[in-house]
């Protein structure tokens, strides 16, 4: 069982501190494109969507999560 200290650590962030982390963020970090995948979707009967974080101008692939913290 989870002591108080784990179960703040785990707790899911509320829409103040989702805010304040995307004002942090939005300077250095660009929004970069979602592709879809057609030619695969059929074989694994779902859509398959690639977030491309790659594309970063800085070429990190979490970008987000390091200037957030």
């Amino acid at each position: 069982m989870p002591d108080a200290a784990q179960s703040e650590a785990l707790a899911l962030p509320d829409l103040v501190a989702i805010r304040a982390a995307h004002a942090r963020i939005a300077p250095p970090v660009h929004r970069t494109p979602v592709f879809r995948c057609r030619s695969l979707a059929p074989e694994v009967c779902a859509e398959l969507h690639f977030k491309c974080e790659t594309l970063q101008n800085v070429g990190a692939f979490k970008p987000r999560g390091a200037v957030n913290a």
